[in-house]
C-alpha cells in the first residue's frame, strides 16, 4: 500500500475510534507498518505526530457536542478527559480560546440561525446561497479591513462577472459565486489584493473560460495572471512543488468546493473527499493554518 493510501486508511480508522483509547503500536499494526516508519510516514504527511492528531480530532468531536448543547464534562469525558479542566487546558492550546465560548456561540445569533456550528473553530462560513452582489460586498469590506487595495478587486470582479456569465453551480447559483467565495477565504487566509484577484478568476484558464494570460494581465495585473498561470500548471497531485501562492490559491477554491460538495451528485462525495484527505489536506498542513487544516479535516471525513 502506497503511503498516502496507508495515511488515509489510517485517519478513518482513528476517526471511527475516538472514543476508545489507542495507541502508536495500535495503529502501527493496523496500518501494517513498524512504529518507527508509521510515526514517520504519518508526520510527513500530516505535519503533526500521531497522537497529536488523535488529540485534535477529540476535541473538536467534544466541541461538536458541547455547541449542541451537552455538558461539557460528559463530552470532554466520553473523548477521554478525565477532569473539565484537563480538558480546558488541551482545548485552549489548540484553538487560543476557552470551551466556554463553544456555549456562549451555542446562544448567539448566528448558531440559531443555523450557521455552521463550528464557526468557533473553523474558518466563518457565508451563506451558500449568497448572491454575487453581496459576496463582492463581503470581499471588499473584508479587504479593506485588511488594507488591500480594492481597485484590483473591482477591475476583477468586473472580468470574472463577464468571463463566467451564463454558467451555473451543481447547486444552481452563478457560477462566478464560487471564485468570488475563494477570493473572500484567501483575504481571510491573510492573501494579498493580487491573489485575491486570482481567486475571482481562480479556474479562468483552466478550459472553464476563453480568457487567457494575457488579457488577464492588461485587465486586472501581472501578478494575478503570473499566479493563475502558475497555478494552472499543477495538477492537484504535484502541490507539494508548488509555491506558496499557488497552495493558497489552490486551498482556499478547495476549501469552497468541499463547502458546498452536498450539492454535487453523491457518487462524487467519496471521490471529492478522499481527494480532499489525500493530496489538500497534506498541503493545508504545511502552510500552518489551523482553522483552514481543522475544516478541511472535518469535511474530508464527513464526506468519506
Amino acid at each position: 500500500m502506497e503511503k498516502p493510501d496507508m495515511i488515509l486508511e489510517s485517519l478513518r480508522y482513528i476517526e471511527t475510534h475516538l472514543k476508545t483509547a489507542m495507541s502508536v503500536q495500535e495503529l502501527a499494526e493496523q496500518a501494517g507498518y513498524s512504529v518507527f516508519h508509521y510515526s514517520r510516514a504519518f508526520k510527513a504527511q500530516m505535519n503533526r505526530s500521531v497522537m497529536d492528531y488523535v488529540k485534535r480530532r477529540r476535541l473538536i468531536k467534544a466541541s461538536e457536542e458541547i455547541i449542541k448543547g451537552r455538558n461539557v464534562i460528559d463530552a470532554a469525558g466520553e473523548y477521554g478527559y478525565e477532569s473539565h479542566s484537563g480538558f480546558t487546558r488541551s482545548f485552549r492550546k489548540e484553538f487560543g480560546f476557552s470551551p466556554s465560548l463553544l456555549k456562549a456561540y451555542r446562544l448567539s445569533e448566528g448558531y440559531l440561525k443555523g450557521d455552521n456550528c463550528m464557526n468557533p473553530l473553523f474558518m466563518e462560513n457565508m451563506n451558500p446561497h449568497a448572491s454575487k452582489e453581496e459576496l463582492f460586498q463581503v470581499l471588499i469590506e473584508e479587504a479593506e479591513k485588511e488594507n488591500r487595495q480594492c481597485e484590483i478587486l473591482y477591475r476583477a470582479y468586473a472580468l470574472a462577472c463577464q468571463a463566467y456569465n451564463g454558467q451555473k453551480r451543481y447547486s444552481g447559483d452563478e457560477y462566478v459565486t464560487h471564485p468570488l467565495n475563494t477570493a473572500v477565504l484567501l483575504i481571510r487566509m491573510g492573501a494579498g489584493e493580487d491573489l485575491a484577484a486570482a481567486g475571482l478568476l481562480c479556474d479562468a484558464l483552466t478550459g472553464k473560460t476563453s480568457l487567457t494570460a494575457a488579457q488577464i494581465q492588461q485587465a486586472v495585473s501581472a501578478k494575478t495572471a503570473a499566479v493563475l498561470k502558475r497555478s494552472a500548471g499543477f495538477e492537484d497531485d504535484q502541490l507539494d512543488q508548488a509555491d506558496e501562492e499557488v497552495v493558497m490559491l489552490r486551498l482556499a477554491e478547495r476549501l469552497h468546493n468541499m463547502r458546498t460538495l452536498e450539492f454535487m451528485d453523491k457518487t462524487q462525495w467519496k471521490i471529492k473527499a478522499e481527494e480532499t484527505l489525500r493530496l489538500f489536506l497534506p498541503a493545508a498542513n504545511r502552510s500552518g493554518r489551523e482553522e483552514l487544516i481543522a475544516e478541511l479535516e472535518e469535511l474530508g471525513m464527513k464526506y468519506t
